[in-house]
């Protein structure tokens, strides 16, 4: 069953399980239910029909089927929006790649859902930061493929707008994003420039590895286009994973990425070290 993103308002939640399709013992079966909703406004258990969705945000919603005496359950996410501007669950605080499309074969899917959304403040044994903003972040690690494999996942449409500034956090040798106008014209592309092997484990001695670095962007020519992001995974010699999280594609003026900078304990001794936000460089 796939995720859904939609307009705020009241939506009909019932009429999205027309597509939702389970067998039991190889008997297809099409009869299924809404049993709940849930959001950070609570539970809903009614009213199905005609849900308020008029704040933005995640909407979980548990539907299942039934035959003789088996039971199936399962979940998918609404992603309820107010504007055009930025793209649905940048981030990926749904808790899953709702608003997303996975470009990439032999992506692992685990209870319907698309892996490798995590909730991780560090990662080793080490406790090393992966600087994730909010309670998740897209890991290249959790999706089911190899190391040496590449992968991209494609966010939803959006309109440029304020002051044509985006930005993102990306870590891993491997991690680039790509920005392409609504009719697929390629307009941006930007790789994460911080992987340094060294120093383990501290990424205050200068080391860095899956930690992720705030990227800003300059589209500002662009303003008023329909454009949507590609994150990737691309080949890279050695250690080659990719990160990534906080995906902001609306600053009504432009952010001060020459005085911001995000604060991580360090791994091993958890002293505070800061991580510059900096102006990525477009390579195309």
């Amino acid at each position: 069953m796939a995720n859904r993103v939609v307009d705020c308002g009241k939506v009909d939640v019932t009429a999205f399980l027309e597509e939702a399709a389970v067998s039991f013992g190889g008997e297809e079966v099409k009869d299924f239910a809404v049993s709940k909703v849930v959001s950070e406004s609570g539970e809903l258990t009614e009213g199905f029909d005609a849900v308020d969705m008029s704040v933005p945000g995640y909407y979980h919603v548990t539907y299942r089927a039934s035959h003789e005496d088996a039971v199936a359950e399962a979940v998918f996410t609404v992603v309820a929006t107010a504007d055009h501007n930025s793209v649905a669950n940048g981030d990926f605080e749904a808790g899953n790649l709702a608003g997303w499309t996975v470009l990439t074969e032999g992506w692992s899917v685990v209870d319907g859902q698309a892996a490798g959304v995590i909730s991780a403040g560090s990662y080793w044994n080490e406790a090393l930061p992966y600087n994730q903003a909010g309670d998740y972040h897209l890991d290249g690690w959790n999706n089911g493929l190899d190391e040496g494999a590449t992968w991209a996942v494609q966010s939803s449409n959006f309109t440029l707008a304020g002051s044509g500034y985006i930005s993102l956090r990306m870590g891993g040798h491997a991690a680039a994003v790509h920005v392409y106008l609504a009719d697929g014209t390629e307009i941006g592309y930007y790789k994460q420039n911080r992987f340094n092997d060294a120093d383990f484990h501290s990424v205050g001695a200068g080391g860095s590895w899956a930690d992720m670095g705030t990227y800003v962007m300059d589209l500002s020519a662009y303003l008023g286009q329909e454009m949507y992001l590609v994150l990737a995974d691309e080949q890279a010699e050695g250690w080659a994973h990719a990160f990534f999280d906080e995906v902001v594609t609306y600053y009504e003026t432009a952010p001060d990425y020459e005085n911001n900078a995000d604060e991580v304990p360090d791994g091993g001794t958890g002293d505070p070290v800061k991580i510059p936000w900096q102006l990525a460089e477009n390579s195309l």
